[in-house]
């Protein structure tokens, strides 16, 4: 198994994860020229730690040009001058199973907007060398997600970290706490105050892209396909239902067209649900080998108006499957207006775009939303205002 640690300071943190003897190599990054590393850490360096009532001096711990001899001896493959967010050509060519950052910051009393733009662009550098998992440690209020806890704060007052990973084709599949129990973390560059992480958490990703949202091709894959082909040879075609609002399978119909008979098959979530044991439908119209869901999805809500000559509703669902198709979680008619003067009414839906298994930005719900539903809409005729 291969690990690589970003931004680890004085490199304490990869003295620890070293000692928990993890099979493998690691690889051990620090943002600081090694000049720089020895004369922030070095000999000169003082410290008083508080943690857990008990006070430590530089002597307990060893020497910073110490520390970088114990890792390279025991194989640590140390890097000086690394930049997250624009890696060497000799860390780019390469895959690791592990890739950890503590607490990452773009430096000083930064804006949030400096932290955001710190990790797309540092998910972004991890798309190419990830092979496995990506440990992203922060503390409570600055991740935005409901495991924030009492710290959680307005989503423009977070760093959103589920989007900036999304925007690379990375879920976030769980969230644990940060083990400060053997790990005393001295500080930004070597500062004497005291950098509170006992209550961080680490935010675990895989990489897993949107691949598809047309539902034939997502179901051509998926457990229900699989189902549907375990006793004959069969095209699903996909109908819309008569219903102008409601959740994902409330919309759609599928048909089970065999080479011998056709015949509807009115039961076919519930079959295929107890044939493979899943606890919610949307997981059939999935890989089996998705096993990780995503923890907190990211979900957003968009409307669009249209004009028709009469009161009646217009049928735009066929639109909404064909277009934007597994993304959509749900549609709701919010009202009709009368424009009298005119003699014409007006239909008022919101859209609710969300993805359980694949990585989906609000920037793709963005784009879903206002450009290509807008244009499929317009192509099939209907009026948007």
């Amino acid at each position: 198994m291969s690990t690589i640690i970003f931004g680890d300071g004085d490199l304490s943190f990869s003295s620890i994860f070293l000692k928990g003897k993890r099979p493998g190599s690691l690889t051990s990054t620090v943002f600081l020229s090694k000049d720089q590393l020895i004369a922030t850490y070095g000999p000169g360096f003082r410290i008083t730690f508080i943690f857990h009532m008990l006070k430590l001096n530089n002597k307990a711990f060893p020497e910073i040009e110490e520390r970088v001899a114990a890792l390279e001896a025991n194989g640590v493959d140390v890097m000086y001058s690394v930049d997250v967010t624009l890696l060497p050509d000799t860390l780019s060519s390469q895959k690791f199973d592990l890739i950890i950052f503590n607490f990452p910051h773009s430096g000083g009393k930064s804006k949030i907007n400096e932290n955001r733009k710190l990790l797309i662009d540092m998910f972004q550098s991890f798309s190419g060398i990830a092979s496995g998992e990506i440990h992203v440690t922060l503390l409570p209020g600055q991740g935005g997600t409901p495991a924030d806890g009492g710290r959680c704060r307005a989503k423009g007052n977070t760093w959103q970290v589920r989007d900036a990973a999304a925007q690379a084709g990375f879920i976030l599949i769980r969230i644990d706490k940060f083990d400060t129990s053997t790990y005393n973390l001295t500080g930004y560059r070597g500062s004497q105050k005291n950098f509170r992480c006992q209550t961080g958490l680490i935010h675990v990703f895989i990489y897993r892209p949107l691949q598809s949202v047309q539902l034939d091709q997502v179901i051509e894959g998926s457990r229900l396909a699989e189902y549907l082909g375990k006793d004959e040879e069969c095209e699903i075609v996909i109908r819309a239902t008569d219903k102008e609002e409601g959740s994902f399978r409330d919309l759609f119909s599928l048909d089970l067209a065999g080479r011998k008979r056709r015949r509807p098959l009115q039961s076919l979530d519930q079959e295929a649900k107890e044939y493979f044991g899943l606890s919610d439908v949307k997981e059939l119209y999935y890989p089996a080998s998705y096993t990780e869901r995503i923890l907190y999805p990211i979900e957003e809500s968009h409307d669009f108006s249209i004009w028709t000559d009469g009161s009646s509703s217009p049928p735009i669902i066929p639109t909404l499957l064909r277009t934007v198709g597994i993304l959509l979680h749900k549609v709701e008619k919010r009202e009709v207006y009368h424009d009298t003067q005119q003699n014409r009414y007006s239909h008022n839906y919101r859209v609710t775009y969300r993805n359980d298994w694949e990585a989906l930005s609000r920037a793709q719900i963005k784009h879903y939303a206002h450009t290509i539903l807008r244009s499929s809409l317009e192509k099939d005729g209907f009026m948007l205002h």
